[in-house]
């Protein structure tokens, strides 16, 4: 396992890094969002992940350990590929993507071209669990989807629900969330 490369950037093209090290030149898929840092023929030190899509090894990386770190757990996500984990990469920075993730802004997430209010959820669930140690109980997400059907925003219940004290009942939550909505 690899946890980084210095190489000198020889180049860049659409979708991968070109690394010269040793007289081997690597390939490396890599977010644009990261090669607004780059400059060709740099001596770099990028951070590295390698992953195993479709019965492919593939090679990502990345300018720092942050934003590798948080490819790898956007990758685990089910129904997440490889673009749709860079899409999220490319439209924000890492600073941007831990407050979105933090206080579970969805419509943000749902900005991005290609991605869903079913996967924008997964995502916010699975990122607030990983980093945050969040997680909706079954009893939290009965209410936010019975709220959503009623025309509520996700993002709005979103940030009443998480602060909700699990010990309230299904009832007592609704009310709650309903009570504090109008005040985020």
């Amino acid at each position: 396992m690899k946890e980084y490369i210095i190489a000198k950037l020889e180049k860049i093209d659409q979708n991968y890094l070109y690394l010269l090290k040793d007289d081997v030149c690597y390939k490396f898929y890599y977010s644009k969002n990261d090669a607004k840092q780059l400059k060709l023929n740099d001596q770099l030190k990028l951070y590295i992940s390698t992953i195993w899509i479709e019965n492919e090894i593939k090679d990502f990386a990345f300018v720092n350990q942050d934003n590798r770190d948080l490819f790898e757990i956007l990758i685990k996500i089910n129904t997440i590929g490889q673009k749709t984990v860079l899409k999220i990469l490319d439209n924000y920075s890492y600073q941007e993507l831990i407050e979105i993730f933090r206080i579970g802004d969805i419509d943000k997430i749902l900005k991005i071209k290609g991605i869903g209010a079913y996967t924008a959820k997964l995502i916010i669930n699975a990122i607030q669990k990983a980093l945050f140690n969040n997680q909706l109980s079954e009893k939290k997400q009965k209410v936010l989807i019975s709220l959503e059907k009623l025309g509520y925003k996700t993002k709005d219940i979103y940030k009443v629900i998480i602060n909700a004290d699990n010990k309230l009942n299904t009832d007592q939550l609704t009310k709650y969330v309903l009570l504090n909505i109008n005040n985020v």
